[in-house]
C-alpha cells in the first residue's frame, strides 16, 4: 500500500501519495524560486496554490487520495515556470507576444466562464460588470435594464440588491480570470497580479491610505459583513462613475436630439423648404419656404444664396449637438479629436457669410421710398347718410397663408397671392365737397423703382347710390416683390355730412380720430356726423344708456 501524506493547501486539506507529494513539493518550490524577485510574489504564489487546490478538488469526486497522475495533469494545465524562463532568455519579445496571444485565444475557447461580481470595474457592487463578463455584453445595457426596472414596481433595484448579496465577489486572481473566461495558468496569474499592482500604484495618489488598504484587502468575513464593507468601498468610485454615467446619458440625449434635428433639416432641404403643411377643406397643402423667400429677393440667384446660407447656418448647431453627444458618450476616447469642430466652424462661418451677403442684397432693395397720391371725387354729395361698406365679394380663402404684420402670403400648388391690409382715415374737408385720396407707398433700390412698385398696387373703390364700397385688402400684381407697400384711404367729408360704418369693417377701421375716442371695434355699425371738432357719434349710448 502506497504511503499517503496530508497537506494543507490554500486552507484545504488533501491526502497525496508520497510520489505525488514529492512531485508537487518540487513544483511549488520551482514556482517560489521563479517568482522570488517578482513584485507581488506572495499574491502570485497564493493564487497559484488556490488554483491548484481547486483543480485537486475537481479530481477528487470519486476518490480520497491525490495520485501522481493528478499532479502531472495539474502541472500540465498550470504550466511550468522554467519553460517560460527559457523562452524569455531565447527571445523575450517573441515569447511574450506568442504566449499572450496563446492565452488570449484559449481564454474564450477552452475556459468556461464563472459568474462573479467584479469589484474593480463596477460602479456600485460590480453586479452589472460581472454579469456582463459572464454573458459577454456591455454592462451599460444591464445598468439601463435595472434603471428601467425602477418604473416597474421598483423591481430593478430589488433584483440588483438580491444579486449583490447572492453573487460572490471575484477576490482572487484565479476567480477574476475565470470571470472573464480566461485560462488560469502561471503566466496569466502573473500577468493579472502585475496589472493589479500597476492599477493600485496608479490610484495610490488619488485615494487615502485607508481607502487603498480597503481596496487591497482580500480577506473579509462573512458575506453579510462583506456587503457592508463593500458598500463603503463603493462610495469612493460611485461618485466618479456616476458623473461619468450622467455625462454619457446627457451625451445620448444630445446625440438623439441632434439626429432628430438633422432629419428635420435634411427633409426640409430635400423638399426645398416645403416642411410647413396646413389643412383646408380640400386636404393638406404645403407651404414652400423657398417660394416665400422669392417674394422678397430680386431674383432666383439671390434666393439661392439666402437658402444655402440659411441651410448651412442652421446645420452648424445640429452638427455641434452630434459632436458633443459623441464626445460625451465615448469620453475620453475622442477628447483630443478637434477636426470635426473645426469643420463645423467652417460650415457655420460659410453659412453666416452667405446670410450676411443675402441680407445686404435684400437691404439694397429697400433703400429708397416712393409715393403715389391719387384723388378720387365722389358723385355722392347731397345724400343725408353716406354708407361705407367693405367689398364682401373680395374674400379669399387664405387657410394656407402666413400672416406677418397685416400681410398675408399665400403659396399653394403654384398659386401665389400677397395681400396687405388697407388703412382708412376720415378728416374734415372744410368747405370742400366730399372726396377721397388714396396714398400708395413702396420701397425700392432707387426712387424710380420704388414709385413703380407703388403704382403696381391694385385698389378697388366703387360708388353705389349713397354707398361707398372698397376692398379691405390690396393685392400685389403677379410677380411683384414685397417692398413694404402700404395703402391708406382718406375720406375728406364736408361738415355736417353723416356717415355710417358697416359692421363688417373690422379690418378697415384703424384708430380713426373721433370726439368720443372710440376704437375701431366700437365704431363698427355706428353712425357719425362730421363736425368742426371731428367725427361725432350719433348712435352711441353713454353709460346711462342715453345718446
Amino acid at each position: 500500500m502506497n504511503k499517503t501524506i496530508s497537506i494543507n493547501l490554500s486552507g484545504m486539506l488533501f491526502n497525496l501519495e508520497e510520489a505525488a507529494y514529492n512531485q508537487l513539493l518540487k513544483y511549488i518550490q520551482t514556482i517560489k524560486n521563479y517568482f522570488s524577485a517578482a513584485e507581488g510574489r506572495d499574491e502570485i504564489i497564493g493564487d497559484i496554490e488556490s488554483r491548484i487546490a481547486e483543480l485537486f478538488q475537481e479530481r477528487l469526486k470519486n476518490k480520497q487520495v491525490v495520485l501522481e497522475q493528478d499532479v502531472a495533469d495539474v502541472i500540465e494545465i498550470m504550466g511550468k515556470p522554467e519553460v517560460y524562463a527559457e523562452e524569455a532568455e531565447t527571445d523575450a519579445n517573441t515569447a511574450a507576444n506568442e504566449s499572450s496571444n496563446f492565452s488570449q485565444e484559449n481564454a474564450y475557447s477552452k475556459e468556461k466562464r464563472r459568474l462573479f461580481r467584479d469589484p474593480d470595474e463596477g460602479m456600485l457592487g460590480g453586479v452589472c460588470v460581472g454579469v456582463g463578463h459572464y454573458l459577454g455584453i456591455d454592462p451599460v445595457w444591464l445598468r439601463i435594464t435595472f434603471l428601467v426596472g425602477l418604473f416597474f414596481f421598483g423591481s430593478g433595484p430589488l433584483l440588483y440588491l438580491i444579486l449583490w448579496i447572492a453573487l460572490p465577489k471575484a477576490e482572487t486572481t484565479a476567480e477574476k480570470l475565470q470571470m472573464r473566461g480566461e485560462a488560469v495558468t502561471i503566466e496569466s496569474i502573473e500577468k493579472k497580479i502585475k496589472e493589479e499592482f500597476e492599477r493600485i500604484n496608479k490610484k495610490a495618489g488619488e485615494f487615502t491610505e485607508g481607502a487603498s488598504r480597503t481596496l487591497r484587502d482580500k480577506k473579509v468575513g462573512s458575506r453579510a459583513t462583506n456587503f457592508l464593507n463593500e458598500l463603503f468601498e463603493a462610495i469612493l468610485n460611485f461618485i466618479r462613475n456616476l458623473i461619468r454615467w450622467m455625462g454619457r446619458s446627457f451625451g445620448v440625449f444630445l446625440f438623439v436630439l441632434g439626429i432628430v434635428f438633422f432629419i428635420t433639416w435634411l427633409t426640409t432641404v430635400i423638399g426645398q423648404g416645403q416642411a410647413i403643411s396646413f389643412n383646408d377643406d380640400e386636404g393638406v397643402s404645403s407651404f414652400s419656404l423657398k417660394a416665400f423667400m422669392s417674394a422678397f429677393f430680386a431674383n432666383d440667384k439671390h434666393v439661392n444664396i439666402a437658402a444655402i446660407g440659411l441651410a448651412l447656418f442652421l446645420l452648424a448647431p445640429v452638427i455641434a449637438l452630434l459632436i458633443a453627444g459623441i464626445k460625451l458618450i465615448f469620453y475620453p476616447r475622442f477628447k483630443n479629436v478637434n477636426w470635426p469642430g473645426a469643420v463645423n466652424g467652417a460650415v457655420f462661418t460659410i453659412g453666416l457669410i452667405l446670410c450676411i451677403v443675402a441680407a445686404v442684397l435684400l437691404t439694397n432693395q429697400f433703400r429708397a421710398k416712393g409715393k403715389i397720391l391719387e384723388s378720387v371725387p365722389f358723385a355722392i354729395q347731397d345724400a343725408d347718410t353716406l354708407y361705407v361698406k367693405p367689398n364682401m365679394d373680395n374674400t379669399v380663402n387664405l387657410k394656407q397663408n402666413l400672416s406677418l404684420d397685416h400681410w398675408s402670403f399665400y403659396f399653394n400648388d403654384g398659386d401665389e397671392l400677397i395681400t396687405g391690409r388697407i388703412k382708412l382715415n376720415v378728416v374734415n374737408a372744410g368747405n370742400e365737397n366730399n372726396y377721397m385720396t388714396i396714398e400708395k407707398l413702396a420701397r425700392g433700390e432707387d426712387k424710380k423703382v420704388a414709385i413703380k412698385s407703388a403704382g403696381q398696387i391694385n385698389t378697388y373703390v366703387k360708388e353705389n347710390g349713397n354707398e361707398l364700397v372698397f376692398n379691405s385688402n390690396f393685392n400685389l400684381k403677379d410677380g411683384e416683390k414685397w417692398r413694404g407697400q402700404r395703402v391708406t384711404y382718406v375720406l375728406h367729408l364736408k361738415e355736417n355730412q353723416i356717415v355710417k360704418f358697416d359692421k363688417n369693417m373690422i379690418d378697415l377701421l384703424w384708430d380713426i380720430p373721433n370726439v368720443q375716442n372710440l376704437d375701431g371695434e366700437e365704431m363698427r355699425g355706428e353712425t357719425f356726423k362730421m363736425t368742426k371738432e371731428g367725427l361725432t357719434c350719433l348712435s352711441c349710448l353713454n353709460a346711462d344708456g342715453e345718446l
